[in-house]
């Protein structure tokens, strides 16, 4: 692992999303979301809060992750531009990285609206930062999750569309797997839930930080990376 080359190619990745259109309008969107439902729990429900909002983080997660980054690998394999950064001097775990924590880090401009809405209202009454700050880790790490799986879709596709789609629908998988345990006997509901990224970060939206949540999050992300590193040593040998 060369920490210069993940830089490296985190650094021109991330350039590109502040050129792209998908990358201004998923911000606008994302912006305009997180806005709205702050404002209104706060003018209509009269609540200092933004509990509303991150109830819904994870719906918002099936759509705006996979959007940003089904281009990650997808754009690579359809102008023939992957082959090139095969012949670089790094290896292939550098290049998943990178392309990793270039999405973290045009997430980061994503979520500046969550940290603005929250500072103007704790002006204007009781605002409780230990839940919110509880609550924005745990949209950090379910994030880390969404966007390898994001990745990963984006590496078994030539297609843009298809890859975008293939996320969405990994992500709504792990997302509403947890609404399916009410129809089922109680000792699978354990089960549901632990492959559940809602009931994870709902324990973490309430202000409570457990290593169990934390590490499914850490465990998925390592899973779906692992699996993206496995699909391009699979194309890198196959072009060798």
């Amino acid at each position: 692992m060369n920490l210069k080359q993940i830089r490296v190619i985190a650094q021109k990745d991330i350039s590109t999303y502040f050129y792209s259109p998908i990358g201004y309008v998923v911000a606008v969107v994302f912006f305009l979301i997180a806005n709205w439902f702050f404002w209104t729990g706060f003018f209509i429900d009269g609540v200092t809060s933004m509990r509303k909002f991150f109830d819904y983080m994870p719906i918002y997660f099936i759509v705006i992750i996979p959007a940003i980054t089904m281009k990650s690998f997808a754009d690579e394999f359809k102008t023939g531009s992957y082959e090139m950064l095969f012949t670089l001097p790094t290896n292939i775990a550098d290049i998943v990285l990178g392309k990793f924590f270039a999405i973290i880090g045009f997430m980061k401009v994503l979520f500046l609206p969550i940290l603005f809405a929250a500072l103007s209202v704790s002006f204007l009454g009781d605002f409780d930062w230990g839940t919110f700050f509880s609550a924005f880790l745990g949209t950090i790490f379910m994030g880390f999750t969404y966007v390898a799986i994001g990745i990963f879709s984006s590496a078994i596709s030539k297609d843009q569309i298809v890859a975008f789609f293939v996320g969405m629908l990994i992500s709504a998988a792990i997302t509403l797997i947890s609404y399916f345990g009410y129809f089922l006997p109680k000792n699978l509901i354990f089960i549901v839930d632990f492959f559940s990224t809602t009931s994870h970060f709902r324990n973490m939206a309430k202000g409570i930080i457990a290593l169990r949540d934390v590490f499914y999050f850490l465990g998925m992300t390592a899973i779906f990376l692992l699996l993206t590193y496995q699909v391009l040593l699979h194309k890198y040998l196959s072009k060798k």
